[in-house]
């Protein structure tokens, strides 16, 4: 899929997600199974938007006259370091507040981006 859509992407510079085609192929694959569907649509659809925002940083590169391999190099490490970082944080939340999804829904001073909105929505289109 990352070759047609790249091609889209690399013409008309819209991205098509693919989150709904993947949970239709899981799901007559493996009907029934939320977690193998979950996993399935997650790297399906994670991993070729990661592939094609990586191609238009390279595309952009070439465009300024930036050398391949500095740009690629850049974008391993960058990516290698915020992986990192994501994780550190993450845990540090989970530790300073290890409740932080169940008293979202209940807190009205917590913020709309600490509400566990999103996991849900996401388990909502996995059963559907």
């Amino acid at each position: 899929m990352i070759l047609p859509l790249g091609i889209i992407q690399a013409i008309s510079n819209k991205k098509i997600g693919l989150n709904v085609l993947m949970e239709v192929i899981y799901g007559f694959i493996d009907p029934g199974n939320t977690l193998g569907n979950a996993t399935f649509k997650t790297f399906g659809s994670v991993s070729v938007s990661q592939c094609l925002s990586f191609m238009s940083i390279l595309k952009l590169g070439y465009y300024m006259k930036i050398p391949t391999r500095t740009v690629f190099i850049c974008q391993f490490y960058g990516t290698i370091l915020s992986a990192v970082v994501n994780l550190v944080i993450f845990n540090f939340l989970l530790q300073k507040n290890g409740d932080i999804w169940a008293g979202a829904h209940h807190n009205n001073l917590v913020d709309a981006q600490w509400r566990s909105t999103s996991p849900r929505i996401f388990y909502t289109g996995i059963l559907i």
